[in-house]
């Protein structure tokens, strides 16, 4: 039990260390787009995506080191997390509820930042619809072809002369 112990501390502190730097790294991409640098943007992009599936994989590792733990411990199959490590000795105790709680706040704070962006992107691109429906007037709306399928707009608005 001792040794899966230690390696949830090890799990949780990287988790801890890796949702860190993908704040740090979610906080480069909205200044990116703030400032309009794509370049930059494309490059913390293609980080953040590295980035994600390192902690994908830690996740899925302390998902089953836990597992484990919750086994030793003699722990119901639903119990949570702070249920199972309540059943440790304090030292033990405290230190894994403090990596849980930090682990937790940098999910938050990463879900924060990342909302943020969404909420200014969406805006943005609403923003960019409407003035793009107002300046071409002839583009609104959905065009179906006749065997009922969406089909594009036209680039200029058609014009029917009946005197011809």
């Amino acid at each position: 039990m001792a040794e899966t112990v230690v390696h949830m501390k090890s799990i949780l502190s990287q988790e801890v260390e890796g949702f860190g730097g993908a704040v740090e790294r979610a906080e480069a991409i909205r200044n990116d787009i703030f400032k309009h640098d794509w370049k930059k943007l494309s490059q913390n992009l293609e980080k953040m995506e590295k980035l994600s599936t390192y902690l994908a994989a830690l996740e899925k590792e302390r998902v089953h080191i836990f597992e484990n733990l919750r086994r030793e411990l003699g722990a119901k199959e639903n119990d949570g997390f702070y249920t199972v490590v309540v059943r440790l000795p304090e030292e033990e105790q405290n230190e894994l509820s403090d990596l849980f709680r930090r682990l937790k706040s940098l999910v938050l704070q990463l879900q924060g930042v990342l909302w943020s962006v969404d909420a200014y992107t969406r805006s943005l691109s609403g923003t960019i619809y409407d003035i793009l429906q107002e300046i071409f007037p002839h583009r609104r709306g959905t065009l179906y072809s006749k065997s009922g399928h969406k089909r594009k707009n036209g680039n200029d608005p058609l014009v029917v002369n009946h005197r011809l």
